[in-house]
């Protein structure tokens, strides 16, 4: 019967839970543990989950968060003097409103009632993802400025013509 058990969970990827089970009845002779010298560890920094020593002893979303101050704090390289002030400006607040609006992690629901949308969901240019009901910007509030982007696709396909001055004879 035990031989039933095993191969029932070694078939479905369970083979840790078989073994746990079997360390708890004192019967793991014939289970070969390949981290036999290595015990888990809980995460150093919030201490819910296993930690693993790629990642410092660390659970993978507080390695996550920790790259991710390291790259934040690292200081950048500075290009503002080619850039003109009104256009830093507009830049600062546009990275202000990225960081400021929260980010869509599970591309499978829509972003306002939380509905499966499968592989059938609508992606608006406000970077979340919506069921039929709320694709269209006016049903899901859209924060994305259309006005603005059109305008900068008409300067660029149309650059100001100015005829060339002619010398009077």
């Amino acid at each position: 019967a035990e031989d039933g058990i095993r191969d029932f969970c070694l078939s479905r990827g369970l083979g840790d839970v078989y073994k746990r089970q079997m360390g708890n009845t004192g019967e793991n002779s014939n289970v070969t543990n390949t981290n036999a010298s290595k015990e888990p560890v809980l995460c150093v920094a919030c201490g819910l989950f296993f930690g693993n020593a790629a990642n410092e002893d660390m659970c993978s979303k507080c390695f996550k968060e920790k790259v991710k101050t390291k790259t934040e704090t690292a200081p950048a390289p500075a290009i503002t003097a080619l850039k003109s002030p009104t256009r830093m400006e507009e830049e600062a607040k546009t990275e202000q409103v990225k960081a400021s609006t929260p980010k869509q992690e599970d591309t499978s629901k829509c972003w306002l009632c939380a509905r499966k949308v499968g592989m059938l969901g609508y992606k608006c240019r406000c970077e979340y993802t919506f069921c039929k009901n709320h694709r269209l910007p006016e049903d899901h509030d859209c924060d994305f400025d259309f006005q603005t982007r059109e305008r900068e696709k008409l300067q660029k396909a149309n650059p100001t013509v100015v005829a060339s001055k002619l010398k009077d004879i």
